[in-house]
């Protein structure tokens, strides 16, 4: 289907409609029913809320044609799917698995911190929040004017 949406120079775009909408298109998903009767394509456009509405009315205006061109390159087959199409957003869907998966990371890296911190009290080890003092000690014991290396 990506396929018959890329040619643009066969399909009646229309006055109205951006050509770079059409170029956003992409389909995510095919489902087929169990006698290849009727597709359901989940099509992903990329742009603002207006650009979708336009491209998702572009589709179902255009949808005998799209199956008729569809029919064309699936010429040995008997009969050709009914479509329908659905919005697919991949950009809301990745972008909440996102902060879910930086949510968990924090909250792992804050029970890891807890658990340092913990080891660190049972141990009699200072806080490192506490300046230290041993990089002064090791200056003051090496004699002035000689360089280590």
């Amino acid at each position: 289907m990506n396929f018959v949406l890329s040619r643009q120079d066969k399909l009646p775009i229309g006055r109205n409609l951006d050509p770079d909408i059409i170029d956003g298109m992409n389909v995510m998903e095919v489902s087929l029913n169990n006698d290849c009767s009727h597709a359901r394509l989940k099509i992903c456009i990329t742009g603002d809320s207006f650009q979708q509405r336009q491209g998702f009315s572009w589709l179902s205006k255009n949808n005998k044609l799209l199956r008729y061109r569809l029919a064309q390159i699936l010429r040995h087959r008997k009969n050709v799917p009914t479509l329908s199409f659905e919005s697919h957003n991949l950009i809301q869907q990745a972008g909440r698995k996102f902060i879910e998966q930086i949510a968990s990371i924090a909250e792992v890296l804050m029970k890891m911190n807890e658990h340092l911190m913990n080891r660190r009290r049972r141990l009699g080890l200072p806080d490192e929040d506490e300046p230290q003092n041993d990089i002064k000690e090791t200056i003051d014991e090496h004699p002035k004017g000689q360089f280590l290396i």
